[in-house]
């Protein structure tokens, strides 16, 4: 079993219910439709990077790691980020251990 994370923007919580992204992951379609394995949706975060939380978009990612998670997706919200953060939220992960895939469902 593959344990994943799944990350959207914190902007959108008022409008997404992360539906989309959990629905993938349960069907594995979208981003998910490359992995054989059958995968455990171990953690969903919503990021706070830009909203000069950045301590605890770390503590998030710390959580995520401990969760069994050693990759996170990255929801069309994040991947379009409009703050211009996703090089640099890339590189942060990266830098963690844990293996980015741009894209959901």
């Amino acid at each position: 079993m593959k344990d994943v994370g799944i990350m959207v923007c914190g902007r959108v919580k008022t409008i997404c219910t992360m539906g989309g992204c959990i629905r993938a992951v349960k069907n594995r379609t979208g981003a998910f439709a490359v992995y054989e394995e059958e995968l455990f949706l171990s953690s969903a975060i919503m990021c706070s990077y830009c909203e000069e939380e950045k301590n605890n978009f770390r503590d998030l990612i710390e959580r995520t790691k401990k969760s069994g998670a050693d990759s996170v997706h990255f929801g069309v919200c994040v991947r379009s980020c409009k703050e211009g953060k996703l090089e640099e939220l890339k590189e942060i992960l990266g830098k963690e251990g844990m293996k980015v895939v741009i894209g959901t469902h």
